[in-house]
């Protein structure tokens, strides 16, 4: 099985749109917690809803399959701080490997798909 690396150029198309992705998701969350105010339980409603309607712009900025997208914001959600003192370090978490996780998961749908590839051939 043969995989093709990615060229300069894709690898920057990709890091520039998981930095888009991540910069979003920061700034969002970043206003719903300023609207939350200090009503820490309103910060998570708000935030749950904010990933409910995410995984359709991480689709389409990433080019990820819609399950893939909803699988990463749905670990996003897993990862909503318990506690209003958290919230600080997990978004500065976030700001700092959000990036690198989309790159992640891209990088292992795109292997994904070429193994398919290559098993559809082999059986053809």
């Amino acid at each position: 099985m043969t995989f093709e690396m990615p060229t300069k150029r894709e690898l920057a198309f990709e890091a520039s749109a998981a930095a888009r992705v991540v910069r979003r998701e920061v700034g969002e969350l970043e206003k719903l917690q300023r609207k939350a105010g200090a009503d820490f339980e309103r910060f998570r409603e708000l935030a749950l809803e904010f990933y409910g309607q995410h995984p359709a712009f991480v689709a389409e900025a990433m080019v990820l399959k819609p399950d893939e997208a909803i699988d990463y914001c749905a670990t996003r959600i897993a990862r909503v701080p318990e506690k209003a003192e958290h919230v600080a370090v997990w978004l500065e978490r976030l700001a700092r490997s959000g990036a690198a996780d989309l790159i992640e998961i891209r990088g292992a749908c795109v292997r994904a798909v070429l193994r398919d590839r290559e098993r559809r051939k082999g059986s053809a």
